[in-house]
Protein backbone atom coordinates (compact mmCIF):
# COMPACT_ATOMS: atom_id res chain seq x y z
CA UNK A 1 0.00 0.00 0.00
CA UNK A 2 3.10 2.62 1.21
CA UNK A 3 4.77 1.42 -2.03
CA UNK A 4 1.47 2.47 -3.85
CA UNK A 5 1.48 5.85 -2.04
CA UNK A 6 4.51 6.36 -2.84
CA UNK A 7 4.80 6.04 -6.79
CA UNK A 8 1.53 8.48 -6.37
CA UNK A 9 3.53 11.21 -4.60
CA UNK A 10 6.37 10.87 -6.96
CA UNK A 11 4.26 10.72 -10.06
CA UNK A 12 1.55 13.85 -9.14
CA UNK A 13 3.90 15.56 -6.31
CA UNK A 14 2.92 19.23 -7.81
CA UNK A 15 -0.74 18.36 -7.91
CA UNK A 16 -0.25 16.90 -4.17
CA UNK A 17 1.63 20.19 -3.62
CA UNK A 18 -0.89 22.49 -5.33
CA UNK A 19 -3.83 20.95 -3.29
CA UNK A 20 -2.13 21.65 0.37
CA UNK A 21 -1.23 25.16 -0.44
CA UNK A 22 -4.92 25.68 -1.81
CA UNK A 23 -6.18 24.05 1.13
CA UNK A 24 -4.19 25.72 3.32
CA UNK A 25 -4.61 29.00 1.95
CA UNK A 26 -8.69 28.31 1.70
CA UNK A 27 -8.93 27.64 5.61
CA UNK A 28 -7.02 30.94 6.03
CA UNK A 29 -9.39 32.76 4.26
CA UNK A 30 -12.72 31.37 5.55
CA UNK A 31 -11.97 29.44 9.06
CA UNK A 32 -12.89 31.68 11.95
CA UNK A 33 -10.24 32.90 14.47
CA UNK A 34 -9.38 30.43 16.80
CA UNK A 35 -9.89 32.87 20.02
CA UNK A 36 -13.24 33.11 18.71
CA UNK A 37 -14.63 29.66 19.01
CA UNK A 38 -12.22 28.73 22.24
CA UNK A 39 -13.77 28.17 25.41
CA UNK A 40 -11.25 30.63 27.77
CA UNK A 41 -11.56 28.41 30.79
CA UNK A 42 -11.30 24.73 29.40
CA UNK A 43 -14.61 24.04 31.63
CA UNK A 44 -16.94 23.20 29.04
CA UNK A 45 -15.53 19.75 28.79
CA UNK A 46 -15.53 18.77 32.44
CA UNK A 47 -18.40 15.92 33.35
CA UNK A 48 -21.47 16.46 35.02
CA UNK A 49 -20.17 14.69 38.62
CA UNK A 50 -17.05 17.03 38.95
CA UNK A 51 -17.42 19.15 41.83
CA UNK A 52 -17.13 22.60 39.88
CA UNK A 53 -20.22 21.73 37.70
CA UNK A 54 -22.20 20.53 40.59
CA UNK A 55 -21.61 23.44 42.59
CA UNK A 56 -22.63 25.95 39.92
CA UNK A 57 -25.99 24.00 39.38
CA UNK A 58 -26.45 24.01 43.11
CA UNK A 59 -25.90 27.54 43.45
CA UNK A 60 -27.90 28.40 39.82
CA UNK A 61 -31.01 26.39 41.94
CA UNK A 62 -30.70 28.45 44.79
CA UNK A 63 -30.30 31.73 43.63
CA UNK A 64 -32.43 31.17 40.22
CA UNK A 65 -32.71 35.10 39.90
CA UNK A 66 -28.96 35.22 40.22
CA UNK A 67 -26.46 35.69 37.04
CA UNK A 68 -23.61 36.08 38.46
CA UNK A 69 -20.56 34.91 36.70
CA UNK A 70 -17.13 36.97 37.70
CA UNK A 71 -16.69 40.35 39.07
CA UNK A 72 -14.46 43.02 38.98
CA UNK A 73 -13.61 44.89 42.50
CA UNK A 74 -12.27 48.76 42.97
CA UNK A 75 -10.29 48.56 46.45
CA UNK A 76 -10.37 52.63 47.25
CA UNK A 77 -8.59 53.13 50.36
CA UNK A 78 -6.54 55.62 52.50
CA UNK A 79 -2.99 54.22 54.30
CA UNK A 80 -2.91 56.55 57.33
CA UNK A 81 -6.70 57.86 58.21
CA UNK A 82 -10.51 56.88 58.05
CA UNK A 83 -11.99 57.91 54.73
CA UNK A 84 -13.67 61.09 55.01
CA UNK A 85 -17.16 62.21 53.55
CA UNK A 86 -15.41 63.56 51.24
CA UNK A 87 -14.50 60.31 49.52
CA UNK A 88 -18.02 58.75 50.31
CA UNK A 89 -19.27 61.67 48.37
CA UNK A 90 -17.67 60.64 45.70
CA UNK A 91 -18.34 57.03 45.44
CA UNK A 92 -22.05 57.67 45.92
CA UNK A 93 -21.81 60.63 43.60
CA UNK A 94 -19.77 60.06 40.72
CA UNK A 95 -18.24 56.41 41.24
CA UNK A 96 -21.37 54.20 41.28
CA UNK A 97 -23.01 55.92 38.62
CA UNK A 98 -20.66 56.27 36.26
CA UNK A 99 -20.00 52.24 37.25
CA UNK A 100 -23.59 51.73 36.58
CA UNK A 101 -24.01 53.57 33.39
CA UNK A 102 -21.41 51.07 31.52
CA UNK A 103 -24.26 48.27 31.97
CA UNK A 104 -25.85 50.39 29.00
CA UNK A 105 -22.93 50.74 26.73
CA UNK A 106 -23.69 50.20 22.65
CA UNK A 107 -23.40 46.04 22.26
CA UNK A 108 -25.82 42.81 22.53
CA UNK A 109 -28.13 43.93 24.94
CA UNK A 110 -30.30 41.00 26.51
CA UNK A 111 -33.64 40.84 28.85
CA UNK A 112 -32.83 40.71 32.08
CA UNK A 113 -35.39 40.00 34.94
CA UNK A 114 -35.57 41.66 38.31
CA UNK A 115 -33.08 40.11 40.14
CA UNK A 116 -34.30 39.97 43.88
CA UNK A 117 -32.94 43.68 44.86
CA UNK A 118 -34.26 43.00 48.21
CA UNK A 119 -32.42 40.80 48.99
CA UNK A 120 -29.54 40.38 46.91
CA UNK A 121 -28.38 44.04 46.76
CA UNK A 122 -29.74 47.02 44.47
CA UNK A 123 -29.60 46.14 40.65
CA UNK A 124 -27.86 48.48 38.24
CA UNK A 125 -30.16 51.19 37.70
CA UNK A 126 -33.10 49.31 39.55
CA UNK A 127 -36.07 51.81 38.01
CA UNK A 128 -35.03 49.84 34.62
CA UNK A 129 -34.85 46.03 35.73
CA UNK A 130 -36.64 45.05 33.00
CA UNK A 131 -35.68 47.20 31.05
CA UNK A 132 -33.01 46.34 28.04
CA UNK A 133 -29.22 46.22 29.41
CA UNK A 134 -25.92 44.57 28.44
CA UNK A 135 -25.89 41.55 29.70
CA UNK A 136 -22.36 42.14 30.85
CA UNK A 137 -22.46 43.94 33.86
CA UNK A 138 -25.18 42.55 36.33
CA UNK A 139 -24.99 44.77 39.50
CA UNK A 140 -22.70 47.18 40.75
CA UNK A 141 -22.90 47.16 44.77
CA UNK A 142 -21.02 50.26 47.39
CA UNK A 143 -21.04 51.66 50.82
CA UNK A 144 -23.91 53.40 49.00
CA UNK A 145 -25.73 50.66 48.56
CA UNK A 146 -28.77 50.02 50.67
CA UNK A 147 -28.91 47.59 53.57
CA UNK A 148 -25.75 45.65 52.59
CA UNK A 149 -23.66 49.36 52.28
CA UNK A 150 -21.94 48.88 55.51
CA UNK A 151 -20.80 45.24 54.76
CA UNK A 152 -18.23 46.85 51.89
CA UNK A 153 -16.32 48.80 54.69
CA UNK A 154 -13.47 47.39 56.07
CA UNK A 155 -13.41 47.51 60.03
CA UNK A 156 -10.86 50.42 60.28
CA UNK A 157 -12.62 52.55 58.24
CA UNK A 158 -10.10 53.21 55.89
CA UNK A 159 -10.86 51.46 52.65
CA UNK A 160 -13.93 50.16 51.10
CA UNK A 161 -14.57 48.22 47.70
CA UNK A 162 -17.13 48.68 45.02
CA UNK A 163 -18.26 45.38 43.27
CA UNK A 164 -19.16 45.05 39.93
CA UNK A 165 -20.75 41.98 39.27
CA UNK A 166 -20.34 40.26 35.86
CA UNK A 167 -22.97 37.78 33.82
CA UNK A 168 -19.52 35.81 32.25
CA UNK A 169 -17.13 33.33 33.32
CA UNK A 170 -14.03 34.86 34.94
CA UNK A 171 -12.19 34.07 31.75
CA UNK A 172 -14.80 35.02 29.03
CA UNK A 173 -13.24 37.37 26.46
CA UNK A 174 -16.62 39.04 25.71
CA UNK A 175 -16.21 40.70 29.16
CA UNK A 176 -12.80 42.32 28.14
CA UNK A 177 -14.59 45.21 26.67
CA UNK A 178 -15.93 46.06 30.27
CA UNK A 179 -12.95 45.89 32.06
CA UNK A 180 -11.04 47.63 29.90
CA UNK A 181 -14.07 50.47 30.43
CA UNK A 182 -14.09 50.49 34.00
CA UNK A 183 -10.02 50.79 34.16
CA UNK A 184 -10.30 53.66 32.23
CA UNK A 185 -12.84 55.16 33.38
CA UNK A 186 -10.85 54.84 37.11
CA UNK A 187 -7.95 56.20 35.15
CA UNK A 188 -9.95 59.10 33.78
CA UNK A 189 -11.40 60.51 36.96
CA UNK A 190 -7.70 60.93 38.37
CA UNK A 191 -6.58 62.70 35.77
CA UNK A 192 -10.24 65.31 35.66
CA UNK A 193 -9.61 65.53 39.50
CA UNK A 194 -12.73 63.79 40.31
CA UNK A 195 -10.59 61.37 43.08
CA UNK A 196 -10.07 62.62 46.12
CA UNK A 197 -6.37 63.43 47.33
CA UNK A 198 -4.93 60.82 49.30
CA UNK A 199 -7.34 58.51 47.98
CA UNK A 200 -6.14 55.39 46.58
CA UNK A 201 -7.57 53.13 43.91
CA UNK A 202 -7.09 49.93 42.61
CA UNK A 203 -8.51 46.88 40.82
CA UNK A 204 -8.95 43.27 41.25
CA UNK A 205 -11.71 40.62 41.27
CA UNK A 206 -12.22 37.13 39.46
CA UNK A 207 -12.68 38.94 36.26
CA UNK A 208 -9.33 40.91 35.87
CA UNK A 209 -7.44 37.67 37.47
CA UNK A 210 -9.30 35.92 34.23
CA UNK A 211 -8.62 38.12 31.81
CA UNK A 212 -4.77 38.90 32.56
CA UNK A 213 -4.19 34.73 33.05
CA UNK A 214 -5.69 34.40 29.24
CA UNK A 215 -3.94 37.04 27.75
CA UNK A 216 -0.68 35.37 29.31
CA UNK A 217 -1.72 32.00 27.98
CA UNK A 218 -2.09 33.92 24.59
CA UNK A 219 1.41 35.56 24.76
CA UNK A 220 2.54 31.93 25.89
CA UNK A 221 1.08 30.23 22.93
CA UNK A 222 2.54 32.71 20.56
CA UNK A 223 6.34 32.21 22.19
CA UNK A 224 6.02 28.96 22.36
CA UNK A 225 5.36 28.58 18.35
CA UNK A 226 7.66 30.97 17.83
CA UNK A 227 10.96 29.56 19.95
CA UNK A 228 9.72 25.82 18.85
CA UNK A 229 9.97 27.00 15.00
CA UNK A 230 13.75 28.46 16.24
CA UNK A 231 14.57 25.46 18.27
CA UNK A 232 13.59 23.28 14.83
CA UNK A 233 15.22 25.47 12.28
CA UNK A 234 18.92 25.59 14.09
CA UNK A 235 18.69 22.17 14.71
CA UNK A 236 18.01 21.09 11.30
CA UNK A 237 20.84 23.59 9.82
CA UNK A 238 23.39 21.70 12.56
CA UNK A 239 21.96 18.49 11.32
CA UNK A 240 22.07 18.95 7.76
CA UNK A 241 24.61 22.12 7.34
CA UNK A 242 21.70 22.93 4.63
CA UNK A 243 18.88 25.51 5.20
CA UNK A 244 16.87 24.45 2.26
CA UNK A 245 16.66 21.22 3.49
CA UNK A 246 15.58 22.64 6.99
CA UNK A 247 12.89 24.38 5.41
CA UNK A 248 10.81 21.42 4.14
CA UNK A 249 10.34 19.88 7.06
CA UNK A 250 9.65 23.22 8.69
CA UNK A 251 7.22 24.06 5.86
CA UNK A 252 5.03 20.92 6.06
CA UNK A 253 4.82 20.35 9.74
CA UNK A 254 3.72 24.39 9.63
CA UNK A 255 0.81 23.58 6.82
CA UNK A 256 -0.19 20.79 8.67
CA UNK A 257 -0.53 22.68 12.09
CA UNK A 258 -2.37 25.45 10.11
CA UNK A 259 -4.85 22.83 8.60
CA UNK A 260 -5.72 21.30 12.14
CA UNK A 261 -6.43 24.67 13.79
CA UNK A 262 -8.66 25.78 11.27
CA UNK A 263 -10.90 22.39 10.65
CA UNK A 264 -11.23 22.63 14.47
CA UNK A 265 -11.89 26.43 14.17
CA UNK A 266 -14.37 25.73 11.67
CA UNK A 267 -15.82 22.64 13.72
CA UNK A 268 -15.87 24.47 16.89
CA UNK A 269 -18.05 27.28 15.29
CA UNK A 270 -20.65 24.49 13.84
CA UNK A 271 -20.61 23.48 17.47
CA UNK A 272 -19.83 20.08 16.70
CA UNK A 273 -16.59 19.92 19.23
CA UNK A 274 -15.70 22.05 21.83
CA UNK A 275 -11.83 23.18 22.47
CA UNK A 276 -10.20 25.30 25.18
CA UNK A 277 -7.85 28.22 24.17
CA UNK A 278 -4.66 26.43 25.48
CA UNK A 279 -5.27 23.61 22.95
CA UNK A 280 -3.05 25.31 20.85
CA UNK A 281 0.18 24.88 22.51
CA UNK A 282 -0.16 21.33 22.94
CA UNK A 283 -0.86 21.02 19.36
CA UNK A 284 2.12 23.10 18.26
CA UNK A 285 4.52 21.52 20.42
CA UNK A 286 3.26 17.90 19.59
CA UNK A 287 3.24 18.29 15.76
CA UNK A 288 6.38 19.97 15.61
CA UNK A 289 8.33 17.33 17.65
CA UNK A 290 6.50 14.29 16.28
CA UNK A 291 6.16 16.25 12.70
CA UNK A 292 9.90 17.25 12.18
CA UNK A 293 11.07 13.85 13.60
CA UNK A 294 9.29 11.80 10.74
CA UNK A 295 10.65 14.24 8.11
CA UNK A 296 13.82 13.45 9.84
CA UNK A 297 13.47 9.74 9.15
CA UNK A 298 11.93 9.75 5.87
CA UNK A 299 14.44 12.01 4.32
CA UNK A 300 17.17 10.09 5.78
CA UNK A 301 15.75 7.05 4.24
CA UNK A 302 15.54 9.04 0.97
CA UNK A 303 18.95 10.29 1.20
CA UNK A 304 19.77 6.91 1.45
CA UNK A 305 18.27 5.65 -2.04
CA UNK A 306 19.52 8.56 -3.85
CA UNK A 307 22.86 7.32 -2.56
CA UNK A 308 22.11 4.01 -4.79
CA UNK A 309 22.20 5.67 -7.93
CA UNK A 310 18.39 5.03 -8.45
CA UNK A 311 16.25 7.92 -10.23
CA UNK A 312 15.16 10.80 -7.85
CA UNK A 313 11.12 9.50 -8.19
CA UNK A 314 11.98 5.74 -8.00
CA UNK A 315 13.94 6.97 -4.66
CA UNK A 316 10.52 8.69 -3.12
CA UNK A 317 8.69 5.85 -3.73
CA UNK A 318 10.59 3.55 -2.48
CA UNK A 319 11.52 5.83 0.39
CA UNK A 320 7.95 5.96 0.84
CA UNK A 321 7.01 2.43 0.70
CA UNK A 322 10.00 1.73 3.31
CA UNK A 323 9.28 4.29 5.67
CA UNK A 324 5.53 4.76 5.71
CA UNK A 325 4.31 1.45 7.80
CA UNK A 326 6.46 2.60 10.48
CA UNK A 327 5.71 6.17 10.60
CA UNK A 328 2.18 5.60 10.71
CA UNK A 329 2.80 2.87 13.45
CA UNK A 330 4.22 5.43 14.90
CA UNK A 331 1.82 8.05 14.70
CA UNK A 332 -1.21 5.79 15.58
CA UNK A 333 0.84 5.48 18.82
CA UNK A 334 1.13 8.93 19.83
CA UNK A 335 -2.80 8.82 18.88
CA UNK A 336 -3.38 5.96 21.10
CA UNK A 337 -1.28 7.43 23.73
CA UNK A 338 -2.83 11.22 24.09
CA UNK A 339 -6.24 9.19 22.98
CA UNK A 340 -6.40 8.03 26.88
CA UNK A 341 -6.25 11.08 28.59
CA UNK A 342 -9.94 10.82 27.61
CA UNK A 343 -9.94 8.74 30.81
CA UNK A 344 -8.74 11.39 32.68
Amino acid sequence: MFQSLGKLVARFWPILLGAWIVLSVTLALTAPKWEDVTDPGGDSGLPARSSSVRGQELFAKAFRSANFGSSVVIVLSRRDAPLTEQDKSFIADDLHPALEDLAYQDGDKTEVADQGASNMGDLVNPDAAASKRTAIVSRVESLSTKVAGPLYVSADKRATVVVVDLTTHFQDRTARKTIQAIEDLTERMRKEGKVPAGLDIALTGSALVGRDVALLEQKSAADIERWTIILVVVLLVIIYRAPLVALIPLATVFIAVQVSVQLLAIGADAGIISISESLRIYMTVLAYGAGVDYCLFLTARYREELQSGAPAKECIANAIGKVGAALTASAFTVIGGIGMLVFG
